[in-house]
């Protein structure tokens, strides 16, 4: 036994209303937008094709060590090791380094320096750089393009 009623005239009616108002909608607003590829939630449904996949990051390579130019740099994050040292607030306190170099900001850099300071040995020369990635092939391959080099840090001793 069935225990659906079927839809009455009127709610056949508000139902038939509802979807040529949606479709009538839908098509005005694609007439109206020439050249948008995507416009949610009436055509496309591709809602993440204008979202850049790429990430900028600061991030920061030991250079010297003791005296000694490290050969082949990496940075902090491109091992496991480093990379499970590194909190949250060491995170944002990179981003703050490379934000203060680049606006020149002695104070900011020397507060930001200060924080890191315990990822390093005393005396190591830093570069800070700033990388380009896509999430995915960073986590698949480990791999991140260096963009530009923001500047060069002596940690204290």
């Amino acid at each position: 036994m069935s225990t659906s009623t079927p839809l009455g005239p009127a709610a056949r009616r508000r139902a038939s209303l509802t979807l040529v108002t949606v479709f009538l909608v839908g098509s005005l607003t694609t007439l109206s937008s020439v050249g948008e590829a995507d416009i949610f939630p009436f055509s496309g449904w591709t809602m993440f094709s204008r979202v850049p996949g790429e990430v900028l990051q600061t991030e920061v390579r030991i250079v010297e060590r003791a005296g000694r130019q490290i050969e082949a740099p990496a940075t902090l994050t491109s091992n496991a090791a480093t990379r499970a040292r590194l909190s949250h607030r060491d995170r944002v306190n990179l981003g703050r380094l490379g934000h203060a170099l680049d606006a020149g900001d002695q104070d900011a850099t020397a507060l930001a320096t200060g924080a890191l300071a315990h990822l390093f040995e005393p005396g190591d020369v830093v570069e800070v750089v700033e990388t380009r990635f896509q999430p995915l092939e960073r986590y698949r391959r480990n791999e991140a393009a260096i963009v530009r080099t923001l500047g060069h840090i002596t940690v204290p001793q």
